[in-house]
């Protein structure tokens, strides 16, 4: 868990990522969910249980960033011949958390010429793609309708040679 206030109430909010059900191939599905403070009692205000893990080497974790963003890690380098690591970066904006930036890295270990990388910055629609930039229409998407599954079109990656 990590703490920070996001509703700038002066108590400190709660950000999760725990384990929620296994799959049906031995993979690993977990909760993200965020819960405001408030007068009153404490308020759940995202619950997203789609963030998958195929290994647990290094596996899923959460980064608090200095400015209250926090990055939703699922590192899969650990094993096994192809290794990824995709990171979700959720902002607080106008009372809503909001995926910001999502970037993926891929490389296959066995051919080496099969990698790729993209970085977006979906709400003013800017990135790179394998160190080329790129500019798309914006993306506004509250973390609680992204699922696993989900990828900018302009983060679709073509392997390099």
């Amino acid at each position: 868990s990590i703490y920070y206030d996001w509703n700038e109430d002066g108590a400190l909010d709660k950000a999760t990522l725990e384990p929620a059900k296994p799959g049906e191939f031995g993979e690993e599905f977990h909760e993200f969910s965020i819960t405001l403070s408030a007068v009153g009692g404490a308020k759940q205000v995202v619950g997203n249980d789609l963030f998958v893990e195929a290994n647990k080497n290094p596996g899923a974790y959460l980064k608090l960033l200095p400015n209250g963003d926090v990055e939703i890690i699922l590192d899969q380098t650990g094993i096994g011949a192809s290794a990824s690591v995709t990171v979700w970066t959720v902002s607080y904006l106008t009372e809503r958390f909001l995926l910001k930036k999502y970037s993926y890295t891929f490389e296959d270990r066995v051919d080496l010429s099969k990698r790729g990388d993209c970085e977006m910055n979906l709400l003013d629609g800017e990135g790179k793609r394998n160190g080329s930039s790129v500019k798309f229409k914006p993306i506004e998407k509250e973390i609680n309708r992204v699922d696993v599954n989900f990828q900018p079109k302009s983060c679709k990656l073509r392997f390099r040679r």
